[in-house]
């Protein structure tokens, strides 16, 4: 009998539902997105503002009772409101506001480790404690807050690989503590810390379903919060250097990629990430051109690097993309094709055309073996202006006025008439079934 009164409970429950307005039916998840958005606020105005006349230690511990109270509600909220949701949410804000107790900790560690001019920082990022001594009491007695918080919140999200999940957040956080501040060492860890997650969650993907759930997304995409807090740090409170910079766009190119292989292939969300994809590749393309030409590369080598760099990152949305295939090969193509015509015709020269028809026949072998016309196309077109290139260097090296130089002419050009004359039928032939086969062939 009590069985029954519950399943009709629940039946009026579930009709109230359907017959209710549906602004109520999405009220519970505007509450929850407002609730996050205010969170998320309080969070950006403590780091901006604090607490006015309180010491650095005062406000540093209000943000880890925060961040504390927040994975406490979380659990609180799943045990007695048995709604998962909130809890969901108020586990992931904590897990956000962790990378910012590290960030913090590893302020305190530089400015009690490294002579550090006060006038080169905005106020409100500096913080400072007396000494190294307590610096390293405070960042060991934060981990015992800390630590739980991370185990917690991925245990919640993604349960099956919360271990996997929960150790790789903790090593990135902890490269926040390091006292690194130059460009190239921080843009070498982060894309050392970035090789490694894509590997472990590559790993983890393949061997657990859990990554593929909502909430398996958000525990695999926190893993980057760390590597954006690393690097922006740099970019923001330093000069932004153009390593710092190409190394962002690379992260966020990887990050993009991973999550939209993750997606379903009608998703409109995989198509803008995508897209948005194409358009990082361009910005890493543009700065990785003054990044080389920053450690010393000659500025031909940089330039061919920048762009075959940004055509290969957008033939990779190529070989995933569900739409528009052809079109982000094509723009691939275009972007080579064009970037080295005009560096072999305004840096002309015997090296630069030597590595631009090597680029052009690179492209136009691996385009015919995967038969694509728009690459085999361009890495022609390459090939060609690189050899014509090449030939009026050594035309010009000539002395037209010696007759050996005209005999040598004179006579090539005779073999090859020759050549045409005998072997014209079966060179046509060649180039009808050539013509045929290149027209089968995918853009």
């Amino acid at each position: 009998m009590q069985t029954i009164n519950l399943t009709e409970s629940q039946e009026n429950t579930a009709a109230d539902h359907n017959t209710s307005p549906s602004w109520m039916k999405n009220l519970p998840a505007l509450l929850r997105g407002f609730g996050a958005a205010a969170v998320l606020l309080s969070l950006y105005s403590f780091l901006m503002r604090g607490w006015e006349g309180s010491s650095d230690l005062v406000r540093y511990l209000m943000l880890l009772g925060h961040t504390g109270i927040l994975a406490t509600l979380g659990l609180a909220s799943g045990h007695y409101l048995k709604e998962a949701k909130g809890a969901r949410l108020l586990l992931i804000l904590a897990l956000v506001s962790v990378v910012a107790n590290f960030a913090i900790l590893g302020a305190f560690i530089l400015s009690s480790t490294t002579p550090v001019d006060l006038f080169s920082y905005p106020q409100y990022v500096y913080w400072q404690l007396n000494g190294q001594t307590s610096a390293f009491l405070t960042t060991t007695g934060a981990m015992l807050i800390l630590l739980p918080v991370i185990w917690l919140g991925f245990r919640v999200l993604a349960r099956g690989i919360s271990k996997q999940m929960s150790y790789l957040y903790l090593f990135s956080n902890i490269m926040l503590l390091l006292p690194l501040r130059d460009a190239s060492l921080i843009a070498a860890t982060v894309l050392l810390l970035t090789v490694i997650t894509l590997y472990i969650s590559a790993k983890t993907v393949h061997k657990h379903t859990e990554v593929k759930t909502q909430e398996g997304m958000i525990a695999l995409l926190l893993q980057f919060l760390p590597l954006g807090v690393l690097i922006g740090r740099n970019i923001w409170l330093y000069a932004p250097e153009s390593i710092l910079l190409t190394t962002s766009a690379v992260i966020i190119f990887i990050t993009l990629r991973q999550c939209s292989l993750l997606l379903n292939s009608d998703s409109k969300v995989r198509n803008f990430m995508e897209l948005l994809s194409a358009a990082v590749a361009i910005f890493a393309g543009l700065h990785a051109y003054n990044s080389m030409e920053s450690i010393g590369m000659p500025d031909t080598g940089a330039l061919i690097s920048a762009i075959m760099i940004t055509s290969a990152m957008i033939y990779e949305i190529s070989l995933r993309a569900i739409r528009n295939t052809n079109s982000y090969r094509i723009l691939a193509t275009a972007i080579a094709t064009t970037g080295l015509l005009a560096v072999i015709f305004t840096n002309g020269g015997l090296f630069t055309s030597l590595v631009t028809m090597i680029a052009g026949l690179s492209m136009s072998v691996f385009s015919y073996l995967n038969k694509q016309k728009s690459m085999f196309t361009g890495g022609v077109i390459i090939t060609l202006a690189s050899i014509i290139e090449q030939l009026s260097h050594i035309m010009m090296a000539f002395d037209f006025g010696y007759w050996v130089t005209l005999a040598i002419i004179g006579v090539g050009a005779i073999l090859v008439g020759s050549m045409l004359e005998s072997q014209g039928g079966r060179l046509k032939q060649a180039y009808r079934g050539a013509k045929t086969t290149y027209i089968e062939w995918n853009y």
